[in-house]
Formats: C-alpha cells, sequence, structure tokens
C-alpha cells in the first residue's frame, strides 16, 4: 500500500472522540482519572503514536501540567527499548488493549504506529491531519535548559498532493488547480 493511500485509510480523532477514547482506556485499568492512572505515561505514548496527536492535546487529556511532560512521557517509552516500542514487545498486552479499544470503538484499525513509520511525508501528514482534526498544534518552544520540542508541522506535501488529485479527479479545470496550489520546480 503507498503512502496516499495510508493516508486516506487512517482514522483521525476530533475532540469528543480523544475524550472518549481516553476515558475508556483510563476505566479499561480500573482508574478514577487519567491523572491517577499508573499507566499514563503508556497511555501518553499510545495518544502520540496511534492517534498521532499533538502533546499539548495529550497533555490536555491526560492532565499533564504542560506539553512537555507528555512529551517526556512518551520518549520514556520510546527510550526504554533498543528497537523501536511498539515491536519491543515490552507492555504488549497494555498496548494490545488499547489497540483493540480504539479500533472496536473508534475505527482505528488502519491506523499504525508512528514509529513503525520510515516515510517522513507520510510521518508529516498524520501529525498535521490530526492536528487539524483536534483543533490544537505544538508550537515550537525552549522550554528550560536545553530542551527543545518540535512544532506541529504548519502543512503536509502528501495532503496537499491529495488534495491535488481529488480536484483533478472532481474534473476542476487546470486553472482551478494551479490557483488552489504553487507548483514550482525542485531543482
Amino acid at each position: 500500500m503507498n503512502i496516499l493511500e495510508r493516508l486516506n485509510k487512517t482514522r483521525f480523532l476530533k475532540n469528543d472522540e480523544i475524550r472518549w477514547l481516553v476515558g475508556d482506556i483510563v476505566a479499561e485499568f480500573d482508574c478514577d482519572s487519567a491523572k491517577s492512572c499508573s499507566q499514563r505515561r503508556l497511555i501518553a505514548w499510545f495518544l502520540r503514536n496511534a492517534a498521532y496527536l499533538p502533546y499539548k492535546k495529550i497533555s490536555d487529556v491526560l492532565e499533564y501540567y504542560r506539553a512537555p511532560q507528555a512529551y517526556f512521557a512518551d520518549m520514556s517509552f520510546v527510550n526504554s527499548t533498543d528497537v523501536t516500542f511498539s515491536i519491543s514487545g515490552y507492555e504488549k498486552e497494555n498496548l494490545d488493549l488499547m489497540k483493540k479499544i480504539a479500533d472496536d470503538y473508534y475505527g482505528c484499525q488502519s491506523n499504525l504506529y508512528l514509529d513503525r513509520i520510515s516515510d517522513p511525508y507520510l510521518s508529516e501528514a498524520l501529525l498535521y491531519c490530526a492536528s487539524k482534526a483536534c483543533g490544537v498544534a505544538d508550537k515550537k518552544s525552549n522550554y528550560n535548559s536545553g530542551f527543545s520540542m518540535s512544532k506541529t508541522p504548519d502543512s503536509s506535501q502528501l495532503v496537499n498532493l491529495k488534495e491535488l488529485l481529488e480536484m483533478v479527479e472532481e474534473s476542476d479545470t487546470p486553472t482551478d488547480v494551479l490557483n488552489a496550489f504553487e507548483i514550482i520546480k525542485n531543482e
């Protein structure tokens, strides 16, 4: 499956769905709230890597103080194994449980884990589209000494290509396409 097909099959969650998903996951872990859940760091990793959410949104739904805490929670799992975390086998039962909830109730069965995606255009498009769906974006920021969190992409070449192809399929005139997109020669 090419990256454009993968993007088209991906399910991006809206704000209510994100809150419901987190509520369902927290309930499955028998916790009273996201803040008191012992699996909160793993849930943060899952939301970033399966739903492609900005850290700012993750910090909001998991009741972290600021976006960097969600980033550090995600990175604690990324750095915990020598291989790609999602295939390491570490926390497999909990990941499978969260994936089953997302797949069965929120239609995310075609979503790949972000840490398994090697194509930078697809990664950029997934982060961009998830940000647009939930209406939240990470801003480039330097919190405290030496820490820098990258911002959510402002645009996506793959999304632009998708929209361009959709315009061509809809029989828009070449002038309409040229007015909608800046086409440059990359030398």
